[in-house]
């Protein structure tokens, strides 16, 4: 991330433009503002909706608030004279009709990913950290079908068991976020399951186990995204994934 930096004179010093940096996971475009980007009140008040400041004034946690003020911007940025994003169902945003998007948070970092409803139902993206996982947590995760699926990739000695998990907890997190908004309904990490992916091509390959829309019914087969990325020595993994 650059920033620009003020020089020591005598005229008034001009604030740093916040800049949108861009990583890609798979064929979608990932706009990104890291958690150093600072954003001011002042660029806040100009660049969003009344309706949006408002609503982010609910949100009791700095750090829910940061975080909705901090997507709404990148939003605005990145799609042109928009009307306010506000959360419709269950939280999700509410695209505006020309649009479909995703938005993710994590440890301050923001993420954006949009699509053309002419080309895609829906979207969905999501951002994780990878880490030691606590004793029972990928019981939760995983499937019968994703641990067989896992041992089976993890013949490959270049191959983390971490990375792995982590990579499905995300991609079921994106799916979540591409399919809910299609039927409505809740579904959880049980109910779909990864048949395989393709290191090479950053693509993991997932089943449905439930209908989870009038357009995904149970045994949808589903393609997902991802790119593991370096963050301040940190390994994160972003997946994304879509309904066309």
């Amino acid at each position: 991330m650059s920033y620009s930096k003020m020089a020591k004179s005598k005229t008034p010093s001009v604030a740093s433009v916040p800049t949108i940096k861009i990583v890609l996971c798979g064929p979608h475009t990932v706009y990104w503002v890291t958690k150093e980007t600072k954003i001011g009140a002042d660029i806040l008040k100009n660049q969003l909706h009344d309706k949006e400041l408002a609503h982010a004034k609910k949100f009791t946690a700095k750090s829910r608030k940061d975080e909705f003020l901090r997507g709404r911007w990148l939003f605005h940025k990145v799609v042109k004279n928009a009307d306010a994003l506000l959360p419709g169902t269950q939280g999700m945003p509410k695209w505006p009709e020309t649009v479909h998007g995703s938005i993710t948070h994590k440890d301050g970092h923001v993420m954006f990913v949009k699509t053309s409803p002419t080309t895609h139902y829906s979207i969905g993206i999501d951002l994780e950290k990878v880490k030691n996982l606590k004793p029972g947590v990928e019981k939760k995760i995983c499937t019968p079908e994703d641990l067989q699926t896992l041992e089976d990739i993890l013949r490959d000695p270049f191959q983390k068991r971490d990375d792995l998990v982590m990579l499905l907890f995300s991609i079921k997190e994106s799916l979540f976020k591409a399919h809910f908004p299609l039927g409505k309904k809740r579904f959880d990490f049980q109910d779909v399951y990864f048949t395989g992916m393709s290191a090479s091509r950053k693509e993991i390959y997932l089943t449905l186990k439930t209908r989870t829309s009038p357009q995904t019914d149970a045994g949808h087969k589903v393609t997902g995204y991802f790119n593991f990325i370096d963050i301040d020595g940190e390994r994160y993994v972003i997946t994304s994934c879509d309904e066309k």
